[in-house]
C-alpha cells in the first residue's frame, strides 16, 4: 500500500516548478531575442528607406518610391506606416502607373503564432483602380499592364497570399470594372473589410454602384482554386440598387430564352 508522503510531494511540486520555471525563462528570452531583431530591422528599414525603395524596385522590376516610412510599435506588435507609395512606368520614369496614399501594415500576433508563420493586418486608404476583362475572359489591373502581361500563376499566387492574411481593409477606394464588350461598372467610395481564417473567409463591402447605395456580406469558404466560381460556398447577403442588369448577364437563367430588359433591385439572401 502507497501512503502519501508530504516530503515526496514537495520535492516533486519543487522538481516541476523548476522545470516549468526554465522553459519559461527560454520562452521569455527567445520572445525577447525575435522583439529585439524585429526592433532593429525596422530601425533600420525607416533610417535607410532608399535601401527598402531599392528592393521593392527590383522585386516589380521597375521604380517604386515613398514619401514616408515609419515603424512604431502597438502592443507586442509592430505596426509599419507607408504614406505617398508611388509606382512608376517602366519605359517612362516620370509617370505613376499606380499611387496609394497611405498603407498599414500591422502584425497579427496570435494568427501569426496559430500559423506558425506571419500573418499581417492591412489598411489601405485610396486606391483608384481599374479592372479590366480581355477577350479570353481573363481580368487584369489595368494600372499595372505596364509592368508586363498578367500571368494566371502570379495572378493566383498574389491572390492566395491576399487571403492568407488575417484582416485587410480598404477606405476611400474607387474601382471601375471593366466588363469584355459591356458597359462599365463604377464603384465609389469603397469600404471593404476581409477576414481570414483559414479557408473561412468574411467579406463586408459598402460603397456606391453606379452612384447608387449597395452592400454585400458574405461569409464563404474556400474548398479549391479561389479563381473558380464552384469552389466557393456559405451565405451572401447583398442589397443591391435598381439597375438595368440586362447589360451584364453573360447567359439567361433560362435556356432558349432571351432578355430584353431586366431591371430589378432590393435585398438578396443567397446560400451558394
Amino acid at each position: 500500500m502507497y501512503w502519501f508522503k508530504w516530503g515526496d510531494f514537495l520535492a516533486q511540486s519543487a522538481k516541476w516548478f523548476n522545470h516549468s520555471l526554465r522553459w519559461l525563462i527560454y520562452i521569455v528570452l527567445l520572445a525577447t531575442l525575435i522583439v529585439v531583431i524585429v526592433y532593429s530591422g525596422l530601425a533600420y528599414l525607416e533610417k535607410n528607406q532608399d535601401y527598402l525603395e531599392q528592393q521593392l524596385s527590383q522585386a516589380m522590376h521597375t521604380t517604386v518610391r515613398m514619401e514616408k516610412f515609419n515603424a512604431t510599435w502597438h502592443g507586442f506588435e509592430p505596426e509599419i506606416h507607408i504614406t505617398g507609395l508611388h509606382i512608376y512606368h517602366p519605359q517612362y520614369p516620370s509617370v505613376v502607373i499606380m499611387g496609394i496614399p497611405h498603407v498599414k501594415l500591422e502584425l497579427a500576433l496570435w494568427q501569426s503564432l496559430l500559423q506558425w508563420d506571419v500573418r499581417l493586418d492591412g489598411q489601405v486608404d485610396g486606391v483608384n483602380l481599374n479592372l479590366v476583362q480581355d477577350a479570353s475572359g481573363q481580368w487584369a489591373i489595368e494600372e499595372l499592364l505596364a509592368l508586363g502581361e498578367s500571368r494566371p500563376e502570379v495572378r493566383q499566387t498574389a491572390a492566395n497570399w491576399l487571403l492568407a492574411q488575417a484582416e485587410w481593409q480598404l477606405a476611400q477606394t474607387n474601382v471601375v470594372i471593366r466588363p469584355s464588350q459591356k458597359p462599365a461598372i463604377q464603384l465609389h467610395n469603397l469600404r471593404l473589410q476581409n477576414q481570414n481564417r483559414g479557408s473561412k473567409h468574411q467579406f463586408r463591402v459598402q460603397g456606391l454602384f453606379n452612384q447608387q447605395p449597395f452592400k454585400l456580406f458574405a461569409d464563404l469558404q474556400a474548398t479549391g482554386d479561389i479563381f473558380q466560381a464552384q469552389t466557393w460556398q456559405g451565405q451572401v447577403y447583398t442589397q443591391l440598387p435598381v439597375q438595368p442588369w440586362h447589360q451584364w448577364l453573360t447567359k439567361p437563367i433560362i435556356s432558349d430564352s432571351q432578355i430584353i430588359k431586366a431591371e430589378f433591385g432590393g435585398d438578396y439572401w443567397l446560400t451558394l
